[in-house]
């Protein structure tokens, strides 16, 4: 029968030695498990360190890249905003210079439009080549005394004493006396809204200027515009006369009849 082999037993030893000479020394035994822990204890605690150490140096490689991205950023906002900037001055020196000019069009579209609207006031004299001029309004004696005379082309022409005697019908109105080739003309532009016959003067003709102006020429001379005619300031209303003529001459305003000599602008 074989015999048995026995196992020998196997211990560590841990001694600690003093470098005093004269110390004691220890020995310590341990058994291989107690000793496969602590190796073990170790080189986890080894690994432990190298992690801590390698998340440590991670972290501040991170960090670091981190700071960098963020100084990047704010060197690109700023770079940003002084383009914003830069493009905001430009916008608002911009806007000032379109202000001024939007501002000196305005203006200007402001006198322009004041020069056309004047040119709707009925403001020049009705006629050239005026001999004389009469206001009439209010009450005036019935009838002419003396005897009128007639024109080359058998037309009936007053004086200007017989003029002053001519009823009113209190509308006041202005007895122009034209000498021979003179005109009767637009005061302002309009539209002939009324061309027809007058008991008193012959022929009549109505303008709108469409500003509340309606002008009324009372005359013996030809017509030459007709009803609904646009007509300019300065444009013929008669035929040129042949001898002397009288024009009565009415302005309303607002459909109420006024002075003339209110709206005209009489020169010289």
């Amino acid at each position: 029968m074989e015999s048995k082999r026995h196992r020998r037993k196997i211990k560590r030893t841990v001694m600690i030695v003093s470098n005093d000479i004269n110390a004691t020394v220890h020995q310590h035994s341990l058994s291989a498990v107690v000793a496969v822990l602590i190796a073990m204890m170790l080189v986890v605690s080894a690994g432990v360190g190298a992690l801590c150490f390698y998340v440590n140096d991670v972290t501040v490689i991170t960090a670091s890249r981190n700071n960098d991205d963020l100084e990047k950023k704010i060197d690109d906002l700023q770079t940003a905003n002084a383009e914003l900037q830069k493009l905001n001055d430009e916008l608002t020196e911009k806007n000032s210079i379109m202000g001024v000019t939007l501002d000196g069009m305005l203006r200007e579209e402001a006198v322009r439009e004041e020069a056309r609207a004047q040119l709707y006031i009925p403001s020049d004299i009705p006629a050239s080549k005026v001999v004389s001029m009469t206001e009439i309004g209010g009450d005036r004696n019935q009838g002419m005394q003396g005897e009128s005379t007639l024109n080359d082309e058998g037309e009936t022409v007053i004086t200007e004493e017989q003029a002053n005697q001519i009823i009113s019908t209190q509308n006041p109105i202005i007895l122009f006396i034209l000498q021979e080739g003179s005109e009767v003309m637009a005061t302002g532009h309009g539209t002939v809204i009324a061309v027809g016959e007058d008991a008193e003067y012959g022929n009549v003709v109505r303008i709108d200027h469409g500003n509340g102006y309606v002008t009324i020429y009372r005359c013996s001379l030809e017509v030459r515009v007709h009803e609904g005619d646009d007509v300019v300031k300065g444009d013929p209303l008669f035929l040129m006369s042949n001898g002397t003529t009288t024009l009565g001459y009415q302005i309303l305003q607002n459909a109420e009849f006024i002075n003339p000599s209110d709206v005209m602008e009489l020169k010289g």
